[in-house]
């Protein structure tokens, strides 16, 4: 007991509180070096020795080596460090990162042997986390197993700002947006910029529920697509559409000589779809098949899908045919 009229306590060197378990907590100055520090253990272990014990210590103004921090130990090392400078550092093996100055950041989570940094594990696991963030250059979301101390890669963006997205199955993006079906203006878009936004184009869904692509590009006049890297067709700002068909990149080449049996092997119809309403103009993509399997494609589905621009030079080679045989029977 003190009594009351002491106006200051002073301890040389610890106080001790002695546990149930016969182990002592400390209170005390840093015994072993001549140091402005005070330390707080739950067990009479000193900094750096095998423990599973816990502490704090606390880092004064004049401290030759961590001036200023807070330190929270667990295991004997520090697990948790709160800089002079107010950053907090969370991790394994955080007194070099933090006492070089690495700890820039207003809260940084260090794993120094490459773990996830930040594991959000789900109430049905006990193994494997939803959301794993590794420790590494880059930001890097996946998905991490414990049990065997694996790591999937999901999304990455690299120290470039290039993003990836990765599955071991499909890969998709969804954009989702317009959930209450009243506010028309917050319809989902992915939009691509750069220049400052002087070069914009954007993919998405209007006000009328049509999917569009918008190039908004002030000094360009057209769409191109490309397959590695080479451009196979583009569509122009009136919408007219162009196949490259530079006869340097063909081989092979022979002329069409059953034109008119091809077109007469044919039918075009009037129609309707099965899925929305409207009489169109087409052709049936199992009849061209039969007399010209080329024009034809069929998807993952089974169903069949017709080059239609692939028949003009088919339709040239007819006219130009039938042509022949009207002037041979006006001789």
């Amino acid at each position: 007991m003190v009594d009351s009229t002491i106006n200051k306590l002073t301890i040389t060197d610890e106080i001790k509180l002695k546990g149930a378990a016969g182990t002592d907590a400390l209170i005390q100055k840093n015994a072993t070096i001549l140091r402005d520090e005070l330390q707080i253990y739950a067990a009479g272990v000193a900094y750096g020795a095998s423990s599973n014990g816990a502490g704090i210590h606390l880092y004064g103004d004049n401290d030759d080596q961590h001036s200023g921090n807070v330190a929270l130990l667990t295991g004997g090392d520090g697990r948790m460090i709160v800089s002079e400078r107010g950053n907090a550092t969370i991790g394994r093996g955080i007194w070099d990162f933090v006492d070089t100055g690495k700890d820039d950041a207003q809260l940084t989570i260090h794993h120094p042997s490459g773990g996830p940094g930040i594991c959000i594990i789900g109430a049905n696991s006990t193994t494997e986390g939803d959301i794993a963030v590794p420790h590494t250059e880059q930001l890097s979301i996946g998905h991490w197993n414990t049990s065997s101390n694996s790591y999937t890669q999901r999304m990455l963006m690299d120290v470039s700002g290039n993003f990836t997205i990765s599955n071991t199955g499909d890969v998709s993006l969804h954009l989702k947006a317009d959930t209450d079906n009243s506010n028309e203006s917050d319809n989902p878009v992915l939009k691509f910029s750069q220049d400052g936004e002087l070069v914009t184009a954007a993919i998405g869904i209007d006000n009328g529920n049509d999917a569009y692509w918008d190039c908004g590009i002030a000094n360009s006049s057209k769409f191109v697509f490309k397959a590695n890297g080479s451009q196979v067709s583009e569509i122009s700002r009136s919408g007219a559409y162009t196949d490259t068909s530079d006869a340097r990149l063909k081989k092979n080449k022979v002329p069409i000589s059953d034109a008119l049996d091809l077109v007469r092997g044919i039918t075009g119809y009037r129609h309707e779809w099965l899925h929305h309403e409207g009489i169109e103009f087409g052709l049936m993509a199992q009849e061209v098949r039969e007399v010209a399997p080329e024009l034809v494609s069929e998807n993952a589905e089974g169903i069949y899908g017709l080059k239609y621009a692939k028949l003009i030079p088919v339709l040239i080679e007819a006219i130009k045919s039938q042509q022949t045989q009207i002037e041979n029977l006006s001789k």
